[in-house]
Parts: C-alpha cells; sequence; structure tokens
C-alpha cells in the first residue's frame, strides 16, 4: 500500500477482497492487531477503528473527502453493525440451513437489518450553500463505499454496557457500494433542499441562530433518504436513515431486488403529484372496478388487498409498498383507512414500530440519535376508501384519495416521553410482569391456558396517541426476557381515535 499525492490511501481492488476475506469467521477482538481494545474505546467508532487499522491500516480520518482510492477510485469507508429485524423473534433462533462464510445461513441474513442511522459528514453551513452537488462534500462521502458489516446482536436484547464487549462482536460482510440512477436522483433531491435553505440564511442575512435549528427538524421531514443530526447549536451531520441503510443490507444480503417504479420519485413532493394524478384517474372507482382495470387477480375479501391494488395504481407489481425501492429506502409506510358516515373510523389502534430494546437499553443512545426518533418523524401515506355501509363487502368500498399522516411536535415528544419511561424502567430495575385482570379482577386466561400478563410499560389509558403494547401470532411464546421478565415483541402503538381525528383535519393530497 502507498499513499499518492493527496494523501489517500491506494489499494487494488484484489487488495480489499483479500484483506476483507481474510477477517471472515473472526470477532472485532480478533481482528485489532493495533490494541484499539486495550485502551478505554467509547462506543462510537470502535468497530470503525478496528477496520481502518487493523485492516486497511491507517488511523482515523475526519477529513471531508473519501477515506482510500481502489483502482483509482475513492471510496469511503464505513463500518456499520447489524441487528435482526422484527420478523425475526429473538432468541433460540433454530438454524434452518448451513451457515455460510459469515456463520449465518441465508435465512438469518435475510432477517439482518441496520443497528442505526450511518453517518455521512458535517452539514457545512458555511460551504454547502456555495457547492453543485456533484462536487459537494456530501456526494463525495456517498458516491462510493466500501461497507464493513458485523453483527451486533444474537437475536437477543442486551444492554452493552462497555465498548470492550464490541471485542465478541463477528465480523460478517463487506460490500463496495454504488448507487442507481434513481437513489442518486434521490439524495440529489435532499442535498439540494438543505442547501437551498442555508443559500437563504445567507442571502437575505437571516439570524442562523434562529434558522439553523430548523435543518434537524422542519428539513428533516421533508428529507427521503437522509436526515440531519444532531441540532442546532450543536453542528448537524448528514445521516443516512436507518431505512435506507436497511434496504441497502438486504439487497447485498438477501439479493432482495426491491422493485423500482416506472415513474421516478425523488421527492415528497413527486409522490404527492403521482397521488393527485392517481386521485384524478381512479377517485370513486370501487375496489371490484380498480381489481379488474388493474388486473388485480385472486380473492378481493383478505386486508391485503387495498395495498396490492395501491401498488398497481402506482405503476409496480409487487403486493406490498413495502418492497417497492423508493418507499421502502425512504422509511414510508401506507396505510389502508375507511370512511364511514363522513368520518375515519378505525377498528383498531395502529401498529407503529417495533422497539429496539438494545438501542433502549444503550445509554450512549439518545432519543435524538435514536432510530425510534427516526420512525415518529416519518410519513404515513393513507389510502382513504369509503363504505356504502357497515354491510358492504370491501370489494364495494369507493377510494376516495390518499392523505398524509404525520406526527406533529406535541406526539413526537409524547413518544420521546414514553421511550424514556421505557429505559427508565429498565435501567432503575423497575420492570414488572403484571397481570391483566378483567373488570371483577380475576386475571384473564388466553384461550390456550395461558394466564395473560404483560409489562408495565405505558399503557393505551394513559396515552393521548403513543403507547406500548406487545404483539405475537403465539400467544404462548414470549420470546423477549429483559431483567428477567418474559414478554412479547414489544411495538408502539398509536390510538386509533387519534388517528381518526388527525386524518380528518388532513387535506386530499
Amino acid at each position: 500500500m502507498e499513499k499518492n499525492a493527496n494523501s489517500k490511501h491506494c489499494f487494488s481492488r484484489e487488495e480489499i477482497v483479500r484483506k476483507f476475506e481474510s477477517c471472515r469467521g473472526k470477532t472485532l477482538g480478533e481482528i485489532d492487531k493495533t490494541g484499539v481494545f486495550t485502551g478505554k474505546p467509547k462506543n462510537k467508532g470502535v468497530a470503525g477503528a478496528v477496520i481502518e487499522q487493523s485492516v486497511l491500516g491507517y488511523p482515523p480520518d475526519v477529513r471531508q473527502e473519501p477515506d482510500i482510492k481502489i483502482d483509482g477510485i475513492p471510496y469511503e469507508v464505513k463500518t456499520t453493525g447489524l441487528v435482526f429485524g422484527a420478523k425475526s423473534e429473538g432468541g433460540g433462533r433454530q438454524r434452518r440451513s448451513k451457515p455460510g462464510p459469515s456463520g449465518l445461513d441465508k435465512c438469518e441474513l435475510r432477517d439482518l437489518e441496520a443497528k442505526e442511522p450511518m453517518s455521512v459528514t458535517a452539514v457545512s453551513v458555511d460551504e454547502i450553500w456555495k457547492e453543485e452537488f456533484t462536487s459537494s462534500a456530501f456526494w463525495h462521502k456517498l458516491e462510493h463505499m466500501l461497507i464493513a458489516y458485523y453483527l451486533y446482536n444474537d437475536g437477543k436484547a442486551k444492554k452493552v454496557d462497555d465498548a470492550l464487549e464490541y471485542e465478541r462482536f463477528p465480523f460478517i460482510d463487506y460490500e463496495l457500494h454504488d448507487w442507481n440512477d434513481d437513489d442518486r436522483e434521490v439524495l440529489r433531491s435532499d442535498w439540494q433542499i438543505v442547501r437551498d435553505f442555508v443559500a437563504r440564511v445567507h442571502q437575505e442575512g437571516l439570524d442562523p441562530d434562529e434558522e439553523y435549528p430548523k435543518i434537524s427538524h422542519e428539513l428533516n421531514r421533508k428529507l427521503m433518504y437522509t436526515d440531519t443530526s444532531p441540532k442546532w447549536p450543536n453542528k448537524p451531520r448528514w445521516r443516512l436513515k436507518r431505512s435506507t441503510v436497511t434496504s441497502m443490507v438486504k439487497e447485498h444480503f438477501a439479493h432482495a431486488e426491491l422493485e423500482r417504479l416506472p415513474v421516478l420519485l425523488s421527492s415528497y413532493a413527486d409522490i404527492e403529484r403521482v397521488c393527485q394524478d392517481i386521485r384524478r384517474d381512479y377517485g370513486g372507482t370501487t375496489v371490484a372496478e380498480l381489481a379488474r382495470e388493474l388486473h388485480f387477480g385472486g380473492s378481493l375479501a383478505g386486508k391485503s388487498v387495498n395495498e396490492g391494488l395501491l401498488v398497481r395504481m402506482f405503476g409496480g407489481s409487487e403486493k406490498k409498498i413495502s418492497r417497492i425501492d423508493t418507499f421502502a429506502k425512504a422509511g414510508i409506510q401506507c396505510k389502508s383507512m375507511t370512511l364511514a358516515s363522513g368520518a375515519v373510523r378505525l377498528s383498531e389502534d395502529m401498529k407503529f414500530a417495533r422497539i429496539d430494546f438494545d438501542e433502549v437499553m444503550n445509554e450512549d443512545v439518545s432519543w435524538e440519535d435514536s432510530a425510534a426518533k427516526e420512525c415518529f418523524e416519518g410519513r404515513f401515506l393513507c389510502a382513504v376508501f369509503s363504505e356504502p355501509s357497515r354491510e358492504a363487502p370491501l370489494s364495494e368500498n369507493v377510494f376516495e384519495g390518499f392523505k398524509w399522516l404525520v406526527l406533529d411536535d406535541e406526539v413526537v415528544d409524547e413518544a420521546r416521553m414514553v421511550w424514556e419511561e421505557v429505559r427508565r424502567l429498565i435501567v432503575e430495575d423497575e420492570l414488572k410482569d403484571i397481570p391483566v385482570l378483567r373488570k371483577d379482577g380475576a386475571q384473564i386466561v388466553n384461550q390456550n391456558g395461558v394466564p395473560r400478563s404483560a409489562p408495565n410499560f405505558p399503557k393505551s389509558k394513559d396515552a393521548k396517541a403513543v403507547f406500548v403494547r406487545g404483539d405475537s401470532s403465539d400467544s404462548s411464546r414470549k420470546p423477549l426476557v429483559i431483567n428477567d421478565v418474559r414478554m412479547y415483541l414489544q411495538y408502539f402503538w398509536l390510538r386509533k381515535q387519534w388517528v381518526a381525528d388527525r386524518l380528518a383535519q388532513e387535506q386530499y393530497l
């Protein structure tokens, strides 16, 4: 290895393959040859330091330009932790096929998700407004990436008290990542939103201390693949959203090719324009008529029908919105709502997001940097249908159009308090398993004979909008154990009445 005139570290592709292939089957501690773990390392960055110093052979680099060159092409080096996602029920995982070189079988690799957003580079408010996208520090850091992946958990929620625990985390794999044309345009749009905002502050002589807090607040709600954190006056940094990194992980490990729509959706404004076109073309059409026109086969009685129709209205062929490339990477979820007698009626509370207990129990992770905050600041695209009567079959429901469900600051703040209360109960060892009682005081017993109980997390009766509840397809199995309390997978939920009232205030797109 040698340095060029710009002090970048230069490798051939063959050298990169050889160096990272030699890491297979090893933990970060076994890879560490420079004593990263012999000092008192901080959790943040310890894994990256091992990859940089022991695999690639250079010290930490904070410049706003890519770390290395591979065959003359600049690459940014990123190291990111992975966890088993919502489809995995935690401990006691059974291998279903022969383990691969990473030590995980194909089914386990398919369940992997990003542990957290991926930090990119600083939002340099003194420079970004003078830049062009293709020559910006932002794009230089993102255009080509060498990503090293390690496994942060084994499917069991745990508290990582010390960065030294990273020693036993296994290296899984690596990739040389490049963006497709559609992704590049989304990233360009995100960057342009922030760049134009900062330019306006400079050009109009606005007060930076009054305006720049909006970068990591108001602007984050407009960004598709990225966000910024922390809030001003701390200097914000660009990050790839956790949903974006997770989609990259799925594509790499599971070769999960997401469907790309025939129309480019590079911003929320693009999505809104398509929604307006769809409402113009299909508004007032029944589910049965939509199915015929859009060549949707199968029964029209199931819950998944509306979502499948929505994908086709956008020009796709998948059954789920989550299988559409842009929607998955932006973390946009789609919900179907039914109007009855002129009002939005929900038959049940809305399951929002699974709680990441690794994150909750890691006190180095603040709410501002949490995946939970990213979820609550995201968007739901709600497809609204009306029913002619309560007795009418789903096939007779009429498509009305789309509405955004965006959580206001008050609800996001309530989510923060719920998240912090969950952390407090665990950290202060006040987590308890509470029997679920009938009105007469007797404990409810499930149909399988198991007495019903639940952890003392914030409940619906005490919430304006956000609460915690478990969910499982098998009431006899509680896969999570935290502080000796056995529980179902736990989720944030939104109260159905709050969702109904909020949607009633929104205009159709």
